[in-house]
């Protein structure tokens, strides 16, 4: 049983003047627990000042794998993005609807989203949510984001901050059905090989800077310039 967009606009009058019937009213539905359900909605009205637009927000929530965790993230995301900024997605319905997919659906997700606001900027303003990346794009974003001869310290931030957005975005796009699970495990698989490709590079030059090339015998009493294997395993996309 779900709630029907008026029915949600008419109850929500009840923040104002019986919250007790507005819990009674919300533990009606399976996927609600009242009490906590009313607390975010009075969180979010304090926010967001529109309750039309709340109302929207709440059935949205409704169609979502965990209505309460969708409302309870919306919430926490006010306290990191900009309002201007969360209310813009929020009033696109076709936006609207994938946030709150994503927050009731995927908790490791919505904490990614409440870290940072340029993670959700990434996803919606800039419109990451409906962009597939290939392995060549992922690892031109990364030199970009890097400027060779890094040091080491700036090499790990790089490498966390691109795959918590990257992996925002795959996940993201995986939950709302915008990519196959073909496509999610090949772009998995992209930004594992990039990753580790960019890591390979700065590493070997900071090392090479500090102690030399590295060197091997050749079997003819000669060395030659020793080279680096990286085995990735598992299957995820199948092309390790």
């Amino acid at each position: 049983m779900t709630p029907t967009l008026a029915e949600i606009t008419v109850k929500l009058n009840l923040l104002d003047t019986d919250t007790e019937e507005l819990v009674a009213w919300l533990d009606r539905f399976p996927l609600f627990v009242g009490e906590k359900v009313k607390t975010n909605l009075q969180l979010i009205d304090e926010s967001l000042h529109d309750r039309n637009l709340l109302a929207a927000i709440t059935l949205h929530a409704c169609a979502s794998a965990d209505p309460d965790g969708a409302l309870n993230s919306l919430e926490r995301l006010f306290d990191v993005v900009a309002i201007e900024l969360l209310t813009t997605v929020l009033s696109n319905s076709h936006q609207r609807q994938q946030l709150m997919t994503i927050l009731g659906g995927s908790p490791f997700l919505s904490t990614i989203l409440c870290r940072n606001e340029k993670y959700f900027a990434e996803l919606f303003t800039a419109n990451g949510i409906e962009q597939a990346c290939s392995e060549e794009q992922m690892a031109s974003a990364l030199q970009l984001l890097l400027p060779f001869g890094s040091d080491f310290e700036a090499l790990q931030a790089c490498l966390r901050c691109y795959k918590a957005s990257q992996i925002l975005r795959i996940g993201s796009r995986d939950l709302c059905s915008l990519a196959s699970v073909v496509e999610v495990m090949e772009e998995l698989s992209g930004l594992a090989a990039a990753s580790l490709d960019c890591a390979y590079e700065h590493c070997g030059f900071q090392l090479q800077q500090e102690y030399g090339q590295p060197l091997q015998d050749n079997g003819n009493g000669e060395t030659d310039l020793a080279s680096m294997t990286i085995l990735g395993m598992g299957k995820l996309g199948g092309r390790e």
